[in-house]
């Protein structure tokens, strides 16, 4: 059979479309958690930066904005993770976390974007 006898498989459109939603709803969701936690202020702050880092390792956020535009791993990582004053620590997770929120939103739109169109 050549190639251009096969047809294209019916795709049933609902499934697809509850995947973009969900997926959408899911970049809101940690552009809301990183907005939250940005807007903490002194001792508030690390504890829950360093969690979120935790649990976006553990995820396929740290991987994704490791390279999403922009983002400076090694600046990031010389910063969290090597030895130094607790101010560069700090600024290390909210460049981070700043870069997370950007994709999230960024994302969230493309998902959106695709749904107008799909929907």
């Amino acid at each position: 059979m050549s190639v251009a006898a096969v047809r294209a498989t019916e795709i049933a459109r609902e499934p697809v479309l509850a995947r973009l939603r969900s997926d959408e709803q899911l970049w809101r969701s940690v552009a809301a958690v990183v907005e939250g936690i940005l807007a903490q202020q002194g001792a508030e702050f690390l504890p829950a930066a360093t969690q979120v880092l935790e649990q976006f390792d553990q995820g396929s956020v740290t991987y994704l904005v490791q390279r999403f535009e922009g983002f400076d791993n090694q600046r990031f990582h010389a910063a969290v993770f090597e030895l130094g004053p607790e101010e560069e620590k700090l600024w290390g997770l909210r460049y981070y976390l700043e870069h997370v929120e950007r994709m999230a939103r960024h994302l969230a739109g493309v998902l959106a974007a695709q749904l107008a169109r799909l929907g």
